[in-house]
């Protein structure tokens, strides 16, 4: 395994259409304030959760860095 595979998602079959079965709901829920206010919803939790991901990234790299100069010495 390479040291980046961590970072690819493969979801299992049943994720995969847990994911598939609420996006559908979402296409095609009747009520479009709902529809709105959830993608308004969406799209913070998602910088929430990229800025997150930079960060914990940028720190496991920080921590490899480390381990790497240690085993150096």
């Amino acid at each position: 395994m390479g040291w980046s595979d961590w970072m690819v998602f493969n979801p299992s079959m049943e994720e995969q259409l847990a994911l598939e079965r609420q996006a559908r709901a979402a296409l095609s829920h009747d009520n479009e304030r709902q529809v709105r206010e959830l993608c308004a919803s969406l799209i913070k939790q998602n910088f929430a959760h990229q800025s997150l991901l930079i960060k914990a990234v940028g720190r496991i790299i920080e921590l490899e860095t480390s381990a790497q100069c240690l085993k150096a010495d």
